[in-house]
């Protein structure tokens, strides 16, 4: 599971970090969690300098190296 979230959500970051923690608990290796300082309502795509548009590369290579997604 890949979680990519900001302080200044709609939805608190909280749940995601235990969330994903929960995951850690139960053996899940197939996860990864990025937290930003900024972000903003609607800045996931948007032009912007907000480091959080770094979300959909690092989530592009979070598949890229699950192994089920490797080319042979």
């Amino acid at each position: 599971m890949f979680f990519a979230c900001h302080k200044d959500d709609q939805i608190p970051i909280q749940g995601r970090v235990l969330s994903y923690l929960v995951l850690k608990k139960n053996g899940v290796l197939d996860r990864e969690l990025h937290t930003y300082f900024f972000g903003g309502y609607g800045q996931g795509l948007n032009p912007s300098k907000s480091l959080f548009l770094q979300w959909p590369d690092r989530a592009s290579a979070w598949l890229q190296s699950l192994p089920f997604f490797k080319s042979e």
